[in-house]
């Protein structure tokens, strides 16, 4: 069974083969999710790539050991199982190098079992020379091997072909006319499903004081007041410790997926938790890095000693944890008794306008003005850094082009800087947006 909404592309394998390298190398950046648990072999990667068959959902997995040692490889071998079973199509990564190992062939009977396809990928081959014992693993019963080197950039074009192919062309998302969509996220039983069920005043969502109730993401479309929304609820997202654990993965990744295709993520925290832990901050981050407009929800607020003092304890605690999201809107809501409830679609539809919005290039230069007069770049090896121009991107989110003498001369502050000030000065607060700094050639060279 596939994400819903997504074509799942899995990649296993031994420990050591490059998996991760090839998994950077397809989607051209380096990229990692990793877990809060100890072990940075059950790190967790996803991504989406553009095929010419439309976008995937490509999955890195921790090294598959056939006979783990301790409950740490075990957990990875689970994950890795789990991915096979919930990917369209897998991506077995093999050494090209050396003859097909005990675990290699071992790893391809599991594989052989499952109902997805299968591609081997024999890494690792930097020239002609590696071609035949890489082409020595068409013993293992899956087809002839995929020759690649993810390090040297050789034979992606052709496995990216191959995955176009193996797939059916992505179905696009009905959008509704005006729909604005919005994602409901965060960890489980906060209330995401009282809080759909409470937006359109009926029972759309399995409401449980249980967590863990609903698994899969879930789209209601609703017209609320003058309001179209299409709502997503998602699965509750859990830290992840345990080999029980595994499903809250796969919900992790339909959260992923839900994400993806919404323009505003509605992040749900519990009034009574007194803290965020670092599962609900991934979520927050990966929002923005999508480009999403995101908002905070504090629900259950009926259950506590709600008031002033409570607020500020709240906005320091997004300010500490989730300062990324600079000056974000928070919302105090009851999904039980209806407290704030009635604002949230203004708020939603308010927040896909910003993200929406294409911005003049005068109030762009204008922007970029107030930068440079308030605080210019720092000088780079007694050279000055100057910002020269900005441009605003097509896209569904907000890109942003700037043209400076020597991008890499620009200090991670100083980028920050300009992040933040723009995001004041254009109206962007709560807004994940993107700046690409390109370099300009200095006058007069």
């Amino acid at each position: 069974m596939s994400l819903r909404g997504n074509r799942v592309v899995a990649i296993v394998g031994r420990p050591n083969v490059g998996k991760s390298t090839l998994f950077n190398a397809l989607i051209g950046r380096r990229l990692a999710i990793v877990d809060d648990q100890p072990g940075v072999t059950r790190d967790r990667v996803y991504h989406a790539l553009s095929t010419t068959s439309g976008d995937v959902l490509l999955v890195d997995t921790g090294g598959l050991l056939i006979d783990p040692r301790d409950g740490i490889e075990l957990g990875v071998k689970e994950q890795a199982l789990l991915a096979c079973e919930e990917a369209d199509f897998v991506l077995f990564v093999v050494d090209g190098r050396i003859p097909p190992t005990t675990d290699d062939e071992a790893i391809a009977r599991l594989l052989q079992q499952g109902q997805g396809r299968v591609a081997v990928v024999a890494n690792k081959i930097d020239d002609e020379s590696g071609g035949p014992l890489g082409l020595a693993y068409s013993s293992l019963g899956l087809g002839d091997p995929l020759l690649v080197s993810a390090l040297g950039r050789r034979g992606l074009t052709p496995l990216r072909e191959e995955i176009a192919r193996a797939l059916p062309p992505a179905e696009a998302w009905q959008t509704d006319g005006d729909a604005t969509a919005v994602a409901i996220v965060g960890k489980p039983n906060v209330g995401k499903s009282s809080l759909l069920n409470r937006l359109v005043g009926s029972q759309r969502s399995v409401v449980d004081d249980r967590p863990g109730t609903t698994r899969d993401a879930i789209d209601t479309v609703a017209v609320i007041g003058s309001r179209k929304l299409r709502l997503i609820d998602t699965a509750g997202i859990r830290r992840r410790s345990t080999r029980e654990e595994g499903i809250g993965y796969y919900a992790y990744l339909r959260a992923l997926g839900a994400l993806e295709r919404c323009e505003v993520a509605a992040l749900v925290y519990d009034a009574e938790s007194p803290d965020l832990e670092i599962v609900e901050v991934k979520l927050a981050q990966q929002a923005m890095l999508a480009g999403k407009a995101v908002v905070l929800i504090v629900n259950k607020w009926d259950l506590i000693q709600h008031g002033t003092a409570e607020s500020f304890r709240w906005k320091n605690l997004a300010a500490q944890r989730l300062g990324f999201l600079r000056r974000v809107q928070i919302r105090y809501v009851s999904a039980q008794t209806g407290r704030g409830m009635r604002a949230l679609p203004g708020v939603f539809t308010e927040l896909a306008a910003r993200r929406s919005q294409r911005i003049s290039g005068d109030r762009l230069a204008a922007a970029l003005e107030h930068v440079r007069t308030a605080n210019p770049p720092p000088s780079n090896r007694g050279r000055l850094n100057r910002l020269r121009s900005i441009s605003q991107e097509p896209g569904q989110f907000p890109l942003f082009r700037i043209g400076v003498d020597d991008p890499a001369g620009l200090p991670a502050s100083y980028v920050r800087y300009l992040r933040n000030t723009l995001s004041e000065r254009l109206n962007l607060d709560g807004i994940g947006f993107h700046l690409e700094l390109k370099q300009r050639p200095r006058r007069g060279r």
